[in-house]
């Protein structure tokens, strides 16, 4: 996975494991502060822990 988010990130960092699109959909949610639908399962994982921001 590759982020790049000046004002968010900091520095380089790479995350091994596989993503699929739904990590990323769950993550960009997490990182804008925007609610996931309550009325879906959503099978993503949050990867925001594995980023350091700034």
């Amino acid at each position: 996975m590759i982020l790049r988010w000046p004002r968010g990130i900091k520095g380089s960092r790479q995350y091994d494991a596989p993503v699929s699109l739904m990590d990323i959909f769950t993550t960009v949610c997490t990182a804008s502060a925007i609610p996931l639908p309550g009325h879906v399962v959503i099978d993503g994982k949050d990867l925001i822990n594995n980023v350091e921001f700034e």
